[in-house]
């Protein structure tokens, strides 16, 4: 019988190690005192302050399995690397919730993680090596291994953009550019950063960034009326441009002109009532025939106008309707968000308010939002001063601006840690 030569043994030794991933934090002291603790057979469970442990539920099917590692975001929950992706949990919800990747990172089972201010997150996977935007769970994969030593962030320069042409045309900054709704407008963009420049751009009122091609930069205009687009490059680590501001005088087709829509409608009405009226006669005529004739041909006309305006996109560009019939639809385990703002008072409490708390007043909620959320620390300390000036009774001393979530399982609705868009001052709650 011929024995294994003992190099033999300790090679394949060495390399198993090699192939397991390092063994991470396993234990993270959350913002109300208690621990996150995974236990001796790898479940995750929560420690009070008092002794009492709480089990840790997960909104994924088949949980998150092998616990990697944890790190504590100052700002709102815990992140957490597993066998089966990445998960959130805060301090007072016992439900960890995969994060809803978006784009740009490495997809395979995250090994590490790392937290840097403002809200993100640096990932090493089984392959790759990456930085997750935690406010909107997008980012981009970073050319690095771990052998290099500890990845040095925010070493590089601030990304730069510049516009140079909008369907052709020079870009000036002041221009505001002529379309019509449907068009694809192809822009050339030059962007500098470190790692190369990747490109996002949002609808102007908007709070969400959506990936804009650098090789088809192009918008697709599908709204009549003013529009204003914001576009930033993206550096390695995420550190954004200065938001480069394009508007759009986009022209509605002739069916959205409001000579086609009343005279459509009137004409329809017409066609309607002396269907009505047609019929009225057959059946032997008479004013009360007649009049029930009108207003049946009123009433069709207006469900008629109603079903329209649910079926076809209008906007402002319908001129003769008080509101809009829609359903909306919803996939298993989908996540329904709720934005809102919490302030701190002075003696270190945290609760909810509204805009209008502070003299904000606008159409919608995110348009008050998002001089906090993307303005500038001058903005958000305007905000809480507006705030103590209406309010000298109970002055505040930061602001965050979050977005509470609700994953919709077979089981019911799960409330899961919520999103922090924002922080001021910049500090752990």
């Amino acid at each position: 019988m011929r024995l294994i030569s003992p190099v033999l043994i300790c090679s394949l030794l060495l390399a198993l190690v090699a192939r397991m991933p390092a063994q991470g934090r396993l234990e993270v002291l959350e913002r109300s005192g208690s621990r996150l603790v995974v236990d001796a057979e790898g479940r995750l469970q929560r420690v009070h302050p008092d002794g009492r442990k709480q089990p840790i539920g997960c909104t994924l099917p088949g949980g998150p399995g092998r616990i990697h590692d944890m790190v504590r975001d100052p700002r709102s929950g815990t992140c957490v690397a597993a066998e089966n992706g990445l998960f959130l949990i805060s301090s007072d919800i016992p439900v960890l919730d995969p994060f809803d990747l978006r784009d740009g990172v490495p997809e395979d089972e995250p090994l590490e993680l790392r937290y840097e201010p403002p809200g993100r997150l640096f990932v090493r996977t089984r392959t790759g090596f990456g930085v997750i935007d935690l406010s909107y769970f997008f980012g981009r994969k970073i050319d690095w291994k771990r052998s290099a030593g500890e990845y040095p962030v925010d070493q590089q320069s601030e990304p730069s953009l510049r516009l140079l042409e909008v369907g052709g045309e020079a870009f000036d900054g002041s221009k505001t550019f002529t379309a019509a709704m449907g068009d694809r407008v192809q822009l050339r963009l030059e962007g500098k950063a470190e790692g190369g420049a990747t490109y996002r751009y949002r609808r102007h009122g908007h709070h969400l960034w959506n990936v804009l091609d650098a090789n088809d930069s192009a918008l697709l205009l599908n709204r009549p009326g003013k529009l204003a687009f914001d576009i930033i490059a993206l550096g390695q680590d995420l550190r954004r441009s200065t938001p480069i501001v394009l508007r759009f005088e986009v022209q509605s087709p002739f069916y959205f002109s409001k000579t086609f829509l009343l005279g459509s409608a009137s004409a329809g009405g017409l066609a309607i009532f002396v269907l009505f009226g047609y019929l009225a006669w057959r059946g032997g005529g008479g004013r009360l025939r007649l009049t029930k004739a009108l207003l049946s041909a009123i009433g069709v006309s207006l469900l008629t106008i109603q079903v329209f305006a649910a079926l076809f996109p209008h906007g402002k560009a319908w001129p003769f309707v008080g509101f809009s019939m829609y359903t909306e639809r919803y996939d298993k385990f989908a996540l329904l968000y709720q934005p809102g703002i919490q302030v701190r008072s002075a003696d270190g409490h945290w609760f909810p308010t509204h805009p209008n708390a502070a003299g904000r007043v606008s159409d919608g909620y995110w348009q008050a939002l998002l001089p906090l959320v993307y303005g500038s620390d001058t903005d958000r300390q305007q905000f809480v001063d507006d705030y103590n000036r209406l309010h000298p009774d109970g002055p505040i001393r930061s602001v965050l601006v979050q977005e509470k979530r609700t994953r919709l399982t077979p089981e019911g609705p799960v409330r899961v840690a919520p999103i922090v868009m924002m922080c001021y001052p910049e500090e752990q709650r």
